[in-house]
This record gives C-alpha cells, sequence and structure tokens, in this order.
C-alpha cells in the first residue's frame, strides 16, 4: 500500500472576493509548482473553499471538465448561463456541470458556507463536442448503505443518483470509534479528505481537514476513538481513455 498524507497547513491557499472566500487546494492544476500534488487519472482538481463572510465568485468560463459542487454546510447559489438563473443548493446538495462546448457561471457563498469543488477529467474527445448541462441534486436523493460497522453515503458513480461521464466513484464513510475496514479495488486510487474527526492509518495520524492518497491497497483500514466523517473520490490507476492530466 502507497499512502500520500497532506496535511491541512501544507494544503496551498486561495481567495476570492478580497478574501470572503478562502480555499484550500488537495489536488491541483498541472502547471502548478513542484512538489505538490498535480492532476492525475479523472481527478483532475479538488478544493475545499468556505465563506468568511457573503461573497462571490465571478463569472468566469469552462470547456469540457465535469466539475462538482458538494455543500457540507450553509447555502451556495450557483448561476446557471445556460438558463440565466441563480439556484440555491443547501448542506448535503451536490450539483454537476458538464462543460462541455463551453459555459460561464458564478457562484455566491453565504458566511459560514463549507464546500468542495471536484474536477473530473472526462474524454475531452467526447466531452468537448456535447452541450453544457447543469443538474442538481437535493441531499434526501442518495442512497445510505449499511456496512455493518459504517455507513456509506454513495454520491456518484455507476448505478449512483449521479452517474458520470468521466470514470469516477464519489462517496462518503461515516463511522464510530473503533477499528474499521473497507474491502477495496488495488487498481484504483483513493483520495480522502477527513471531514469529521481523526483516524489512523498504518502510515499516518490523520486529523481533520487532512488529505491521503492511498493506491496500491486491498483494505482501506484505520482506527479511531471518536465518531467521524470521510469524503472519498475513487479513480482508476490507469484510466479507460486518454485524459488531459495524463498529457502533462
Amino acid at each position: 500500500m502507497r499512502i500520500i498524507h497532506i496535511p491541512r497547513k501544507a494544503q496551498p491557499p486561495g481567495q476570492f472576493d478580497g478574501r470572503k472566500i478562502e480555499e484550500r487546494r488537495m489536488v491541483m492544476f498541472p502547471d502548478a509548482p513542484e512538489g505538490l500534488l498535480h492532476s492525475f487519472s479523472t481527478l483532475f482538481y479538488w478544493s475545499y473553499a468556505w465563506g468568511n463572510e457573503d461573497g462571490l465568485i465571478a463569472e468566469h468560463p469552462h470547456r469540457g471538465f465535469e466539475i462538482m459542487s458538494v455543500v457540507i454546510e450553509g447555502t451556495l447559489e450557483h448561476y446557471d448561463s445556460t438558463s440565466g438563473t441563480w439556484t440555491p443548493l443547501r448542506a448535503g446538495d451536490v450539483q454537476v456541470m458538464r462543460a462541455g462546448t463551453g459555459l460561464t457561471h458564478a457562484e455566491r457563498v453565504s458566511k459560514g458556507t463549507r464546500f468542495f469543488q471536484i474536477w473530473f477529467d472526462p474524454d475531452l474527445r467526447n466531452a468537448l463536442t456535447q452541450p453544457p448541462q447543469y443538474r442538481d441534486f437535493r441531499a434526501d436523493q442518495f442512497d445510505v448503505l449499511d456496512m455493518d460497522d459504517m455507513e456509506a453515503r454513495i454520491i456518484a458513480g455507476e448505478g449512483a443518483t449521479v452517474e458520470l461521464q468521466s470514470q469516477a466513484r464519489v462517496f462518503e464513510l461515516s463511522y464510530g470509534p473503533g477499528e474499521h475496514a473497507m474491502e477495496v479495488d488495488e487498481d484504483s486510487v483513493f483520495a480522502i479528505f477527513v471531514l469529521e474527526g481523526k483516524i489512523e492509518t498504518d502510515a499516518s495520524f490523520v486529523k481533520q481537514d487532512d488529505f491521503l492518497l492511498v493506491s496500491h491497497a486491498e483494505l482501506l483500514r484505520f482506527t479511531t476513538d471518536r465518531a467521524g466523517k470521510v469524503f472519498i473520490v475513487e479513480v482508476p490507476r490507469v484510466p479507460a481513455y486518454a485524459t488531459l492530466a495524463g498529457s502533462h
């Protein structure tokens, strides 16, 4: 098993609207400086952002990528250039934007809101020929699976509420104190953000807001002395199509 541990303090910062909105970036674009975790497989970018005050991420363009916004706490509004309307998203809600041939969008972030924005790398040969699309999903639309000593909220992937064009699965795990293990595919890479609590793995002591990258594993195994939650993006070690990340 291979583990890369990126603690909160090592995640590069960013900001919008005069620091009304701030972020930390776990997975960076390919042109980011050396020494940081760059795009890999079908995971192109991942940031964790929050609102210090009510703020605006101004209208900006996208093409090709499949971009997921996940609201952890608070309220986020997305401007949809395909309809010209603002759509509110609340805690647990998810939006998927297929940028396709091109669109512009903007985001209003209320004070106290926390959210992820995750960019996936689809097969651009197809994605760049398709019209743009927004889809919103409410928190109660997602299945929750009982896994004995854990619960899994299944967000995206084959057969899930959100079916992505990109090769990826997205889910949250909630658990109580104790030892936990889940069988996984050793041909996958698991990007893991600790949302609540802290965990101990074979190689690391991982605190809230820390990030792990786990590969070449048959088990995801960890121990904790308290209830907690992790957010996981699973992508293949070798995608079935050429990715933009892989071309750099």
